[in-house]
């Protein structure tokens, strides 16, 4: 009977031992889904900033809540095989005890009523029945968190990889972009400069235009004067002077209002390239000098245990 309570209790204990061992690998890959989360926090709060920096509904959205390990039947059953085993170890003292009872030892006596049989006592038989029922279901709870950890792993592995995948396809689109922007806003720096020399003929024609308006003003007086005094002689035809120079100076102010109008025009489209140059520059500073930066490093760590 000593025996079986030897046989039995080590067996528990190898089972307790290869329980904690399970314990141990469940805290682990707890401590891997928790690192996983911080590391997914890490990449939101970047994605969420550079969305905010850009105003873009573009990048990566996690939603992943932490994945949290129940060691609850692991323990149970742990508490189990632990009472077991201290049972055991009770009754392997009380059954050596009395196997070193002799007819000399103290404290032998009569007691009352033992000879009778109760079935709720334990004896060898139920004794091996109830611990191999506890390794059994530590086995069974043993084979059920090794099953969960490998599609936590399995999980993680996939997670690491879409997000990896995501991010590199997120960085050549942003570097895409990138490049468009500043090709627009090189040819928006190009027709600027077109646009700015326009401006600057437009402004030398009128100066010319009103030059010259002003330059007829002398002439006009003396065709005035001309006429004037012609009008006193009898008998004689009118001269058609001021009518040529009345026509030539509506024709230069007709030009000036062109011209004039022309200029408003420019300076409206200079203005509008000018706004859309500096919003150019602006995203450009944004996605290369803040969210390209950020990303340079991916914000998550490979992925090399194995639970």
């Amino acid at each position: 009977e000593v025996d079986v309570i030897k046989r039995c209790q080590e067996r528990m204990r190898n089972t307790i031992e290869k329980a904690n061992v399970q314990l141990g690998l469940n805290r682990a890959a707890q401590h891997e889904l928790e690192k996983d989360e911080i590391d997914k926090q890490t990449a939101l709060f970047m994605d969420e900033n550079c969305h905010g920096l850009r105003n873009s509904s573009r990048g990566i959205a996690f939603h992943n809540g932490i994945h949290r390990i129940d060691n609850t039947l692991d323990r149970a059953a742990q508490h189990e095989l632990e009472k077991d085993s201290g049972d055991k170890f009770s009754a392997q003292n009380l059954d050596e005890n009395c196997h070193g009872l002799r007819n000399s030892s103290r404290g032998i006596a009569f007691h009352n009523g033992i000879n009778r049989v109760d079935n709720t006592v334990s004896v060898p038989e139920t004794w091996a029945r109830f611990s191999n029922d506890n390794v059994q279901r530590s086995q069974s709870e043993r084979a059920a968190s090794k099953h969960m950890r490998n599609e936590i792993e399995s999980a993680l592995n996939a997670c690491a990889n879409e997000m990896w995948q995501q991010w590199n396809a997120v960085n050549v689109a942003l570097n895409h972009r990138i490049q468009e922007t500043t090709d627009a806003r090189n040819k928006l720096q190009t027709h600027l400069s077109r646009v700015l020399q326009e401006i600057f003929d437009m402004e030398k024609n009128i100066e010319l235009l009103k030059k010259s308006i002003q330059d007829k003003q002398a002439p006009m007086q003396v065709a005035h004067t001309r006429l004037e005094i012609r009008t006193r002689r009898p008998n004689v035809e009118l001269v058609e002077e001021v009518g040529e120079i009345t026509e030539t100076v509506e024709a230069l102010q007709a030009k000036l209002r062109d011209s004039e109008n022309a200029l408003q025009h420019l300076l409206r489209t200079k203005a509008a390239l000018e706004a859309d140059l500096a919003v150019k520059n602006n995203s450009l500073f944004i996605d290369r000098e803040k969210c390209l930066a950020m990303r340079k490093t991916f914000p998550m760590s490979p992925r090399i245990v194995s639970l």
